[in-house]
């Protein structure tokens, strides 16, 4: 990695600490962990099961705080900003997919595609023709009526994926997004995911346990025992 992109999430010292209620030992989960992520670039963290990689996924990602240090995204220290504020930084900037693709079992992959934008405000009209986009966009043209349960695995995911990116955020956090499919399937995924990254430009963070996987990014850190390895 050069530094001539310029660097959108900035990590310092980073330490997590959980603690039992009432109790003051704690177990130290992250341990004094820097890091710069530039935009577009494609990064993965890895590591085995306990390392902390999810925990500093969720930190870089506000879905969680450190015990100390801050997080810095395109300047602006995240600690610094309400509640509200970071929800509509999320909403904004941010996409997400996880192991599991957490889509709405009653509605169907266009609707669960539509969602975030009609949460932000976009008319009914509008999001569907955004989400329907997205779905033809990433082979699922033929699946948007289909409810999540009428889904293969890697179809479910990839409307996941769709659903992160129709709001167009500046960066997907991916966290064992191919965890739970098998093979072929997790090829699929991670095709569109590093699609979405060369073709759109948008900054991919991805944690991994998976060798095969990690080896396909750019640049590689790893994790052991809450340090950089």
């Amino acid at each position: 990695m050069t530094n001539d992109k310029s660097i959108l999430i900035s990590a310092k010292k980073i330490t997590k600490v959980f603690r039992a209620q009432g109790s003051l030992e704690g177990l130290e989960v992250l341990k004094s962990v820097d890091l710069d992520v530039y935009r577009g670039e494609a990064l993965c963290i890895m590591g085995n099961s306990g390392a902390g990689k999810s925990t500093l996924l969720h930190i870089l990602s506000t879905l969680d705080s450190a015990t100390i240090g801050h997080v810095l995204f395109a300047g602006q220290d995240l600690s610094k900003l309400s509640q509200a504020a970071l929800s509509q930084l999320r909403n904004q900037k941010m996409g997400f997919v996880f192991q599991f693709h957490h889509l709405l079992n009653e509605f169907t992959a266009l609707e669960n595609v539509m969602m975030p934008l009609l949460i932000a405000g976009e008319s009914f009209s509008n999001a569907a023709r955004s989400a329907e986009k997205i779905l033809n966009d990433l082979g699922l043209k033929d699946r948007k009526s289909h409810r999540p349960s009428a889904l293969s695995g890697g179809e479910a995911q990839r409307v996941a994926i769709a659903r992160a990116i129709v709001r167009e955020p500046q960066v997907i956090f991916a966290d064992e997004p191919t965890g739970n499919l098998d093979q072929k399937n997790g090829q699929i995924v991670q095709n569109v995911l590093f699609d979405l990254n060369r073709k759109r430009g948008v900054t991919l963070v991805a944690v991994t346990h998976d060798f095969e996987f990690g080896r396909r990014f750019p640049r590689v850190k790893t994790l052991r025992d809450g340090q950089w390895f």
